[in-house]
């Protein structure tokens, strides 16, 4: 069995018996035993075992005078670490609009991949959020706009700077 950390998995033990004729299966997990396997990687609620912690082990299941082993390897759990922005500033004339930037979530294991992120403007009456687009709507100093993005129970949050909307000159 191979799984991240955090996550669960239950086995199941069966016992065969021969009548002389032909076998028979019974599910026997409710009355096997369990052990050999490590607690600092596993915890275990009757067959259901949870992973704590990377690192490999084995669990012994006992039935009858009889016994199986199941190798289990636990990987760290792959988790969000940051998100980035493909720009981090902008300049825009009031009354323009510009395409949002790219999202790249990176995670713990060195992977990233492009998402989409929740976009919030600190000043919304200056730039406005719309459609995928950054809108100029009036003229302001320089206005955050924050781009979120949730994964796994884990939420990071990068910015983006609309340097100074300027009014635009005919």
């Amino acid at each position: 069995v191979s799984v991240e950390a955090g996550a669960s998995f239950s086995l199941r033990v069966t016992a065969q018996y021969w009548d002389g004729t032909s076998y028979t299966t019974q599910d026997v997990t409710s009355s096997a035993s369990w052990s050999e396997y490590s607690s600092s990687i596993l915890s275990r609620n009757g067959n259901t075992f949870t992973a704590l912690s990377s690192g490999s082990t084995s669990i012994r299941a006992s039935y009858g005078g009889y016994h199986d082993d199941c190798a289990v390897t636990v990987a760290a759990a792959v988790t969000l670490s940051s998100i980035t922005l493909s720009y981090d500033s902008l300049e825009m004339d009031n009354g323009s609009s510009s395409i949002l930037p790219t999202v790249t979530a990176h995670y713990t294991d060195g992977t990233s991949k492009t998402v989409d992120a929740t976009w919030t403007s600190g000043n919304t009456s200056a730039v406005a959020i719309s459609s995928g687009s950054l809108v100029a709507k009036s003229t302001a100093s320089d206005v955050t706009v924050t781009a979120s993005y949730a994964e796994g129970g884990g939420t990071k949050k990068t910015y983006l700077i609309v340097n100074g909307v300027e009014a635009t000159v005919p």
